[in-house]
């Protein structure tokens, strides 16, 4: 098994040695970096506006690293009023780090359906609701909140850009090296790698591991496809993923 990992930087990186250490074969090939939002400039602003029990949403671990850097720059902080919300463990630790504040998340899935069943989000009406994200992205907690009388805005905190790349060259390279196996964390970056290989892609077997938000643009792609779709794609599940296929098919992909 010839593995490519497509994750940012330094998560890219980070997994390609835990599979190496493993004994795997495996490369990094980030196919987005992050850069400041550009609405990052309006965050002190925004948030000092927030009253008591007015609501802060982190969409994202790079949007609080981001919000959190802009803050100490413009010597600002993180106000105590409002209740602070994380989609999920890992950014409400980050969250937690930044702030020093308690971040309430959901405990099963990193998701935003799961995240708006939380008891303090029910009854919200006339409530204010800060987004922290980063540019584009699903539009269901900002739709559901609003729809329960809340007053939401967002906040740009981060961009994703795509990395450019010679897409013939890459494939090349990729073909050449032997990789039969794509890790895809996102059905924004498996659209781009469809964008940047086009048709070549399709002439291969890949034995991917996805998230659930790339299963639209697996299921609809070229080429011939197999492997599996995650709720949440962290290091370990894809490590767990990785060990159980290779007890089951003795690494062949």
């Amino acid at each position: 098994m010839n593995i490519l990992v497509t994750r940012p930087s330094p998560a890219g990186e980070m997994l390609v040695s835990r599979l190496r250490a493993l004994g795997q074969v495996a490369w990094s090939f980030p196919l987005i970096e992050f850069t400041p939002g550009r609405e990052l400039n309006t965050l002190p602003e925004r948030l000092s506006a927030l009253g008591e029990d007015d609501m802060v949403f982190a969409l994202s671990q790079h949007a609080v690293t981001f919000a959190h850097a802009h803050l100490q720059q413009t010597h600002a902080y993180w106000p105590l009023q409002p209740r602070y919300f994380a989609i999920g463990r890992t950014t409400a630790l980050a969250l937690h780090t930044a702030s020093g504040i308690e971040v309430r998340y959901p405990l099963d899935q990193e998701i935003s359906e799961v995240l708006l069943q939380l008891p303090e989000l029910q009854n919200i009406q006339g409530k204010r609701a800060l987004i922290l994200r980063g540019n584009g992205g699903r539009e269901l907690l900002g739709e559901t909140l609003v729809a329960r009388g809340a007053q939401v805005e967002f906040c740009e905190c981060y961009q994703r850009c795509g990395k450019l790349y010679d897409g013939a060259q890459e494939a090349m390279r990729w073909h050449t090296r032997g990789v039969d196996t794509i890790v895809v964390t996102s059905g924004e970056m498996l659209q781009q790698l469809f964008t940047l290989f086009r048709s070549g892609i399709a002439k291969i077997g890949y034995y991917a591991v996805g998230c659930w938000s790339s299963a639209s643009v697996w299921r609809t792609s070229p080429g011939n496809w197999a492997g599996k779709i995650f709720r949440s794609l962290k290091t370990q599940t894809t490590m767990r993923c990785f060990a159980h296929y290779n007890n089951t098919h003795n690494g062949k992909p």
